[in-house]
């Protein structure tokens, strides 16, 4: 990525631009006047997104980056790759320039449906962050023992509600807090994941998690909800619900775009069929021999 980030620095510099001088649009092909425009402009934040933060960051934390300078550079690169995120707004404006100026159905349409996709792909990525950021966000968990609850209800700092062992809801005792040698398993987790798979849970590795957070997502999007991931905590039911209304919108939206880009590509045949069944009209009022009908059309 940082090698094709840093190849389109060197083409913007041999790309010309249009103009807009006295009413009338100009193709600037000045390589000054280019390298002015782009100076100005997006050449700052493409040349520090065009850096192998990676490789510096790891080779600062490996040499001098222990000190606290060390690490305040490291915070400084850290923060700056972030500066990735804007090409991804250079790039969306790439893809409407390119739909915009094609003079082909076929690639206008390949270049909406293109984006249409990356925006699910987005869209799913973030929220399915956010559905685990709602796990992690409240440390809930249940007593294994109802005694166990009776005795901790009374602690600082504890969640107590109801004493209730065998129920799957509310929030009883900080999971976190029971976890360590001598009160291990005293306390049982309660959010989605725990509830959908304990063992995912507990030892479950993070790319299985993640791929647990994107299909929630994606179900709610599509506005199935097969009902096999579903909250378990106050908190994760509003994120579900927001995630229900919200998936509502983007299905309607995903339907009706790719119903108008299946439309488009049909114009000219719908436009061919009518003006066939216009010339056929027109024959039969003039009441043209059939024979002749055919041969004309």
């Amino acid at each position: 990525v940082d090698v094709i980030f840093t190849a389109d620095i060197f083409v913007t510099f041999n790309t010309g631009f249009i103009d807009r001088i006295k009413g009338e649009d100009i193709l600037i092909d000045s390589h000054i006047a280019i390298a002015q425009r782009y100076l100005k402009g997006w050449f700052c934040v493409d040349v520090i997104s065009s850096l192998p933060l990676d490789v510096i960051i790891c080779s600062a934390l490996s040499g001098d980056g222990q000190d606290g300078g060390g690490m305040g550079i490291v915070r400084v690169f850290k923060v700056a790759r972030f500066l990735k995120l804007a090409r991804l707004v250079r790039f969306i404006r790439m893809l409407n320039k390119w739909q915009s100026m094609s003079t082909s159905a076929a690639v206008a349409n390949s270049v909406r449906l293109f984006k249409l996709v990356v925006g699910l792909l987005m869209s799913a990525h973030l929220m399915g962050c956010g559905w685990e950021f709602a796990r992690v966000l409240q440390d809930c968990g249940r007593f294994t023992d109802a005694s166990l609850a009776e005795d901790f209800a009374d602690k600082p700092g504890m969640t107590f509600k109801q004493i209730d062992p065998d129920g799957r809801y509310g929030c009883e005792c900080y999971y976190s807090k029971f976890q360590t040698t001598e009160l291990k398993g005293t306390c049982e987790a309660l959010n989605w994941m725990s509830k959908y798979d304990a063992d995912l849970h507990d030892n479950g590795p993070v790319s299985d998690r993640y791929i647990a957070c994107v299909y929630f997502t994606i179900i709610g999007l599509s506005t199935v909800g097969f009902g096999d991931i579903s909250p378990a905590t106050d908190t994760e039911r509003v994120v579900s619900t927001l995630y229900t209304l919200i998936g509502a919108v983007v299905f309607a939206l995903v339907i009706g775009s790719i119903s108008e880009i299946a439309q488009r590509n049909n114009k000219f045949e719908e436009s061919v069929a009518s003006s066939v069944h216009a010339i056929a009209d027109f024959l039969e009022h003039r009441n043209v021999p059939s024979e002749h009908n055919l041969s004309i059309i």
